[in-house]
């Protein structure tokens, strides 16, 4: 079936539709790697790869080498670099430098993704309303403000080519460089205001609309986070041996701020969701680091906000900001809907096992 077939046949069932885990695709195959004429590039650009994963840069630095020397030499020389600083790391725990190497490393080799997007091709968001409480003009209006929150806050923050978001009235034909988002009276999930889903490879998400028609946090949020994590796969390293989930809004998701857009002379004033910064995954980092500069530290949370916690034994736990037991108890019910963003990255980053709940702690302590 063609992918716009797919697209289509995702938009007639979208009720219904029973969503798939998604594994990532399998890394280039070790056979591959040991071919004589590959080994040749791949040991020239060794030392190039090894120091693009010590950086926080490391995604867009392997695209451009990707870019030059090829997919398949790159992610032979990830793997070698994967290999040495995975040895380097159990001889020295205490070796910060080999266990960022061997984080990026890892996500790197997780992300796999289509030529298209591992080449840096701009998606676009098409948002869509399937709702009986948003109007043609409130969806306009949504899609604006998210697309000035893409282009002007979160892409620059993050050093990216901004996704554009749109509002579109249905799925076209040609649907393949679109990540679908469609708000719904209902998406079946209870106590959830979205959910992330893959079928048969297409992902796109689902949101409840908002009671007022000028609060965009729910879509911002889920925007945010499929254009900075889209497959749910990437971590990055916390002290201790730990990795955190690479989700820009769980931290600071009760939070957000006003933007103003103005269609055909009339202008509105609508909420979009508070993210987190580069700054904010990185140990011993200066500030700001979130957009609305109201986290105290790396890797701390505000009131209503969570993370995804991967420990060093490899076991994965939401982390709750202090207090939010309530917020614990409505979070499961995403633990136990296959389709949500945090089950979606429990399973992919515990091969389809469900971490549990780990009580609350202080902002920072996590």
């Amino acid at each position: 079936m063609s992918p716009a077939k797919n697209f289509l046949c995702i938009a007639a069932f979208l009720a219904s539709v029973p969503a798939c885990s998604h594994i990532p695709p399998p890394i280039v195959s070790f056979g591959v790697c040991v071919n004589q004429a590959i080994s040749g590039q791949v040991n020239a650009i060794i030392t190039e790869v090894e120091t693009d994963l010590a950086s926080e840069q490391y995604l867009s630095l392997l695209t451009d080498l990707g870019k030059r020397v090829g997919w398949t030499v790159v992610d032979c020389a990830v793997q070698e670099v994967l290999g040495a600083s995975q040895a380097k790391h159990e001889s020295a725990p205490s070796d910060a430098l080999s266990a960022t190497k061997v984080a990026h490393a890892k996500a790197w080799l997780a992300r796999g993704g289509t030529a298209m997007e591992r080449e840096g091709a701009s998606m676009e968001i098409a948002i869509l309303n399937e709702s009986s409480k948003l109007t043609t003009t409130d969806l306009a209006f949504i899609a604006a403000a998210v697309d000035y929150q893409m282009r002007e806050h979160v892409a620059p923050a993050w050093g990216m080519e901004p996704w554009p978001v749109s509002a579109y009235t249905a799925l076209p034909a040609a649907a393949d460089q679109l990540h679908p988002l469609f708000i719904m009276d209902s998406i079946g999930v209870p106590d959830a205001l979205g959910d992330h889903n893959d079928v048969a490879g297409f992902i796109f998400e689902r949101v409840l609309p908002p009671a007022d028609p000028t609060d965009a946090t729910v879509v911002s949020h889920e925007c945010a986070e499929a254009f900075v994590n889209p497959t749910c796969n990437l971590f990055e390293p916390m002290p201790g041996g730990r990795q955190i989930a690479r989700e820009v809004g769980d931290p600071v998701e009760a939070t957000g701020y006003p933007v103003q857009v103005t269609i055909d002379g009339v202008t509105r004033t609508i909420m979009v969701s508070n993210f987190v910064l580069p700054s904010f995954f990185q140990a011993g980092s200066k500030g700001p680091w979130d957009y609305m500069q109201q986290l105290s530290g790396p890797f701390a949370m505000l009131g209503g906000g969570y993370e995804i916690i991967e420990d060093a034994s490899g076991t994965v736990s939401d982390v709750f900001a202090h207090g939010d037991r309530l917020r614990a108890r409505l979070l499961a019910f995403k633990h136990a809907d296959p389709r949500s963003r945090t089950s979606r990255i429990h399973a992919l980053r515990a091969g389809l096992k469900r971490g549990t709940p780990a009580g609350d702690v202080r902002p920072g302590a996590g």
